[in-house]
């Protein structure tokens, strides 16, 4: 067995993507776990507790334990302070490791902050780490995003230049560590993403028809020429789908949308708009609102749908009805 330890500290498979500061790289962290060898690995993974309610250890599997570090502070919590309690992780994650008296063979960290850790503990073990990147620093400030940890870049030049292989998720972010970071291309990996099969096979077709069998494209038959008028799988729709944030440039969509909407109502196609809480589709208002764009006539007639967060089955059944899928961001390459 390989003993395999994960380092993510600000992406947890127990959390929900698309709400708050958790996005896709917590779906990465789940179907990371769920899609591994357990006959080979034997697996820990590190993150941080969000609620107070979690465990300090859930356990997956025999061979599948997270751990859940609890430091910083509980709930919504800035990605760029992790790095004030490095030294204090380094030790937790030691200590908790000769506690279970597992001695990692390999690591593999998660982001930059994550990076970090794996450097130091590759030493200390004597062991090899590779490095799943999510978004660069030099990167993400060439295409203006804002607000980027100082010692951002000072880390990832450390995390890249010494881990035994890089992970990227695109192309595009393998050229970013070779043009901004001098990394050999020998040691990267285009890993692309997984798919799930919520996507391959969706949860009912157009027609609202449910599946009939888990991995299978056939559906119960439509039991009536009833005209399908049932809100809101009456029409075809734009969708957006991810993060309600304005790096995400949900705004910018909306104005876009907005402009048919005004110049074409009432054939003007839908918005709907997949991802977010209560909280954050109160605040992403707030900053149209602060932007003036306005959006309540589009909302009383049914043409702009928030959804909030759906899991892999519910956007898939969303996308049987979609014209257009939009997942554009400032920065990130996974979209």
């Amino acid at each position: 067995m390989i003993n395999l330890l994960i380092i993510s500290l600000h992406a947890s498979p127990n959390m929900a993507p698309g709400v708050s500061e958790w996005g896709g790289s917590h779906t990465y962290m789940k179907e990371l776990i769920q899609e591994l060898d357990y006959k080979t690995f034997n697996v820990i993974l590190v993150s941080r507790k969000v609620y107070s309610f979690q465990n300090d250890i859930d356990i997956v599997n025999e061979n599948c334990r997270i751990i859940n570090l609890n430091f910083g502070s509980l709930g919504d919590f800035d990605k760029k302070k992790i790095s004030k309690y490095h030294q204090e992780n380094t030790k937790e994650i030691k200590r908790i490791l000769k506690e279970l008296n597992f001695i990692p063979n390999v690591i593999h960290s998660v982001y930059w902050n994550s990076g970090y850790l794996a450097y130091e503990l590759s030493k200390f073990y004597k062991i090899n780490y590779v490095h799943s990147i999510i978004s660069n620093g030099k990167g993400r400030n060439e295409r203006g995003a804002k607000e980027t940890a100082i010692e951002r870049f000072e880390t990832e030049d450390i995390v890249f230049k010494n881990a035994k292989y890089l992970i990227c998720v695109a192309e595009s972010e393998k050229q970013d560590l070779i043009k901004f970071y001098n990394i050999n291309q020998d040691k990267i990996f285009v890993a692309g993403q997984y798919v799930h099969p919520a996507f391959a096979y969706p949860a009912h077709n157009e027609w609202l028809s449910p599946r009939l069998s888990i991995r299978s494209n056939n559906y119960a038959p439509i039991r009536s020429n009833d005209k399908l008028d049932t809100f809101p799988f009456n029409s075809y729709a734009f969708t957006y789908v991810g993060r309600l944030h304005i790096n995400k440039g949900v705004h910018w969509i909306i104005k876009a949308w907005l402009s048919l909407f005004n110049k074409h109502n009432p054939s003007c196609p839908p918005l709907w708009i997949i991802g977010g809480d209560a909280t954050d589709i109160s605040n992403m208002k707030k900053y149209l609102i602060q932007q003036k764009i306005f959006v309540n006539n589009a909302e009383e007639q049914n043409k702009l749908i928030w959804w909030g967060y759906l899991d892999e089955p519910g956007i898939s059944a969303l996308y049987t009805k979609s014209l257009c899928l939009i997942t554009n961001s400032l920065y990130e390459p996974g979209g």
